[in-house]
């Protein structure tokens, strides 16, 4: 009797046993695929997390090109030169403020020449200039375009202040002229004489000239873009 007791204990130790052994593989089975689900779960979100990083980041370049874009280039003065009008004629104001109108803005890249002539183009009645007075072999007369020299000297003079700027062509007058010092006036004629200069200075650059029909100031601006 006693021996069949014994029997019996060591039955339900060895099925003890086993069922440990079952409840304990099955339970680490279970424990690794859950890592293994969380693993995965995480390296997603990783993955995500980078995507919306490289999004925003790309976003933020663009961004910032776009700003750029939209910021002005920036100009500064570095030369300007004023006239006085003493001949204040109603066709002379006249031909003054339409040539002033037409250069006002010029910009001329670098390397680039600029040429009076090419610019205003000839001064006829039909574009609106008028007749007023003209220096013509060392004599004053009247003409179609008069005051244009005035205009033309006043930006030679401004140009004259500005070292890299190449003056590439330039003619005096016959005789004096009192808006300009003597030897400083440059006298245009189209399709004869005209005045021009180069654009050396490395930048762009831009003509702003006007008239308030008592002066002609002529200024040039660098343009840094």
């Amino acid at each position: 009797m006693k021996n069949s007791k014994v029997k019996y204990v060591f039955i339900i130790i060895a099925l003890a046993i086993v069922i440990g052994a079952i409840v304990y593989f099955f339970t680490k089975d279970n424990s690794t695929n859950i890592s293994q689900n969380n693993n995965g779960s995480s390296a997603s979100r990783t993955s995500t997390d980078k995507n919306v990083d490289s999004s925003n980041t790309n976003t933020n370049t663009n961004t910032e090109v776009e700003n750029k874009k939209n910021i002005p280039p920036k100009e500064t003065a570095i030369a300007s030169f004023s006239t006085v009008i003493g001949d204040n004629s109603a066709g002379r104001l006249t031909n003054i403020r339409i040539t002033c109108g037409i250069i006002n803005g010029t910009v001329i890249n670098p390397n680039e020449t600029f040429s009076f002539n090419e610019i205003v183009g000839k001064p006829t009645a039909e574009r609106g200039y008028q007749e007023a007075k003209i220096i013509v072999d060392h004599k004053t007369e009247t003409g179609i375009g008069g005051g244009n020299c005035q205009v033309s000297s006043t930006l030679y003079n401004a140009v004259l202040a500005v070292p890299s700027l190449t003056v590439v062509e330039r003619s005096e007058h016959g005789k004096e002229v009192g808006y300009v010092p003597k030897g400083k006036d440059a006298a245009v004629s189209y399709g004869s004489l005209d005045f021009k200069f180069k654009n050396s200075t490395g930048h762009k650059i831009k003509i702003n000239i006007g008239t308030d029909d008592k002066n002609i100031t002529a200024t040039i601006v660098q343009i840094e873009e």
